[in-house]
């Protein structure tokens, strides 16, 4: 594995060309990871799925060592990569856009709504995300072959997964709510935002992300 120490730049990681620098998915993950050598795990943190609560609530709070990728001097080893407990979160990419949505709203020109967004904000003119927390999920866990993570908690699922991640590590940590996204009615439901139109460029552009994780366009 090969990394560099650097942060999300799409121009520099243009998603659109890791088929040809296959070494810019692997910098990706390692600068959305967080490692702990002292309870030997790796979390891919994947945005807009709860990841927040984990890193600033619990594991940089509980963890003397915890050491959030971006801020690593070395690269996560092939050693550790292959013996340490490595999971993740994902979330209904519906869902998850939804949730995007409401987080950027404030740099969305005023006024445009949630189609308008998906039309014409969300992506730039080679399909590569605007900004990382809507990437597509599956490629902070994959490439060819199977995924690389041990375990794939769900944010539908979130209180009980986080459990069975606690049981592994071998701590009982309550998870906080952190990092909560007020742009979103409480009263709302992600389905309230779409029509056909916006539910098929989701379908369209999360296609892989639907199929890998087996999710659907209704409540969980």
């Amino acid at each position: 594995m090969t990394y560099k120490k650097v942060d999300w730049n799409k121009s520099m990681w243009p998603p659109s060309e890791w088929e040809r620098n296959p070494t810019w998915q692997m910098e990706f993950i390692r600068a959305s990871s967080l490692i702990s050598d002292e309870h030997k795990f790796i979390f891919i943190h994947i945005a807009k799925t709860a990841g927040q609560s984990m890193v600033r609530g619990v594991f940089m709070e509980e963890i003397v060592d915890a050491v959030n990728s971006p801020g690593l001097d070395a690269p996560i080893d092939d050693e550790k990569w292959k013996d340490y407990f490595k999971f993740t979160f994902v979330r209904n990419p519906w869902d998850r856009m939804v949730s995007a949505y409401n987080y950027q709203i404030g740099g969305v020109p005023k006024g445009n709504s949630f189609s308008d967004w998906l039309h014409n904000f969300a992506w730039d003119e080679r399909g590569n995300p605007i900004n990382k927390h809507w990437l597509e999920q599956h490629l902070h866990v994959k490439r060819d072959g199977p995924m690389w993570v041990d375990f794939v908690g769900r944010f539908e699922n979130l209180e009980e997964d986080w459990k069975k991640v606690c049981r592994i590590i071998g701590k009982e940590w309550e998870l906080p709510h952190k990092n909560y996204n007020r742009g979103k009615p409480r009263n709302m439901s992600y389905i309230d935002y779409y029509d056909e139109d916006t539910k098929w460029i989701v379908a369209k552009k999360f296609r892989k992300d639907i199929e890998l994780f087996g999710y659907t366009f209704e409540e969980p």
